[in-house]
């Protein structure tokens, strides 16, 4: 069951690569968010796309996992900063981990209008079932944000 819920936290901060720590008012915004609780993990996941017609433009993604064992969240971070640490030096796409208390939280902002798409594919295989002809489409992130629980709503 921990295996189950480690692959699962692993996939959904790994969704592709998609997170946030800016933030962009320029289009329309879709906001997704679900909330989990797997032994004695609390997961608030928060996911926030501007967009234009019918394609991404930015993706700021803020999720947190809340757990009274130190080593349980130091176990995550490194995990995740493990997955993140590839993109280190791309350019439109920022990354931020830290603990306070006994709160992991993970930031990540991808500006698709700007970010070397061919890098972001090289970087990741996982991108590739979204990044299609250089472009997010909206239903595409969105059908993949619903599928790992969240709730999206148009702002």
């Amino acid at each position: 069951m921990r295996k189950r819920f480690l692959y699962l936290s692993l996939f959904i901060f790994s969704l592709f690569l998609l997170g946030g720590c800016e933030s962009q008012s320029n289009g329309k915004v879709m906001i997704c968010s679900a909330k989990a609780k797997q032994g004695n993990i609390d997961m608030d996941l928060h996911y926030e796309v501007t967009f234009n017609s019918e394609y991404v433009k930015t993706v700021k993604t803020v999720e947190k996992l809340t757990c009274s064992d130190d080593k349980t969240l130091d176990g995550y971070k490194k995990t995740i900063d493990d997955i993140y640490k590839k993109y280190d030096g791309v350019d439109y796409y920022t990354y931020k981990a830290e603990i306070k208390g006994n709160t992991l939280t993970s930031q990540v902002f991808i500006d698709y209008e700007h970010v070397d798409i061919d890098k972001i594919l090289s970087l990741s295989e996982d991108s590739e079932h979204l990044i299609k002809n250089g472009k997010i489409k909206l239903s595409d992130i969105k059908e993949v944000y619903e599928n790992v629980g969240a709730s999206c709503y148009f702002d």
